[in-house]
């Protein structure tokens, strides 16, 4: 299986702005690979719809699916570039970390990471991947997702215990992602890592889908729980402002 992968991603390399066409020939010259071999790897990316045989030549070309995952390494760095701005605003108004993260099928990304000035403080860093339960951005997201998608997520992998706080139990991360609903933001009081307090909020793209999420966290001596309602209006302010430079008019305001 893993042979046939690789094989898989070694034929959708060929394919460029040069040489947007090949033959099934060309294909197996080039890789050294027989012809049969190259025949059932080509005929799996046809079926799955990835490639296209013009029926005239007989050559494939890639198809417009590909463009479904460019465009969420594109939209990282949009996200990167349009977030800079909301996440320096929030690191101004609470001197905590504040971190911006994307889901990736049932994992959390850090795309972007302001540490707190403070001496002590959370520390994160980019590029480190996290269940999709991990502390407020993952309960921010999946709040706003459709209810058939969710129910994947949960079916395919339980949420993880990271501190004797995290939820686990379905029925009670379903109830946590109600509340975020009501207030537009997430709160993981201790369930990521002991000893910290942080609010996520959702963040949109142009169609209203939640991408991403950003969250600022403190060490709960420095984040106290009547301050909870405070930095949750700040960080649901901010991620309002990356949704909207991502052109989406969506507002997390309250459904009370």
């Amino acid at each position: 299986m893993l042979g046939t992968l690789i094989k898989g991603m070694r034929i959708l390399e060929l394919f460029s702005v040069g040489r947007p066409r090949w033959k099934l020939t060309e294909i197996s010259r080039e890789l050294k690979l027989t012809k049969s071999a190259a025949f059932r790897v080509v005929q799996t990316l046809e079926k799955e719809g990835y490639l296209r045989k013009d029926q005239n030549d007989k050559s494939y070309m890639l198809t417009a699916k590909i463009l479904s995952l460019s465009s969420v390494v594109l939209s990282q760095f949009n996200i990167i570039d349009q977030s800079r701005r909301a996440v320096d605003w929030l690191w101004a108004k609470t001197q905590g970390t504040v971190v911006v993260r994307v889901l990736e099928g049932d994992q959390l990304i850090s795309v972007l990471v302001r540490e707190s000035p403070l001496a002590l403080r959370v520390t994160h860093r980019v590029g480190t991947a996290y269940d999709f339960n991990f502390g407020a951005i993952g309960k921010a997201i999946l709040a706003y997702f459709p209810e058939e998608e969710l129910e994947k997520i949960l079916k395919k992998s339980l949420p993880m215990k990271f501190t004797p706080k995290t939820i686990v139990s379905i029925p009670a991360f379903l109830e946590e992602l109600r509340k975020v609903r009501r207030n537009g933001y997430a709160l993981s009081d201790e369930e990521a890592i002991e000893g910290v307090r942080a609010v996520g909020a959702p963040i949109f793209d142009r169609t209203e889908r939640p991408i991403a999420g950003i969250s600022v966290g403190l060490p709960v001596v420095r984040f106290s729980r009547p301050q909870i309602s405070e930095f949750g209006g700040l960080v649901r302010h901010a991620a309002d402002r990356i949704s909207r430079n991502l052109g989406c008019g969506r507002r997390l305001t309250t459904d009370k």
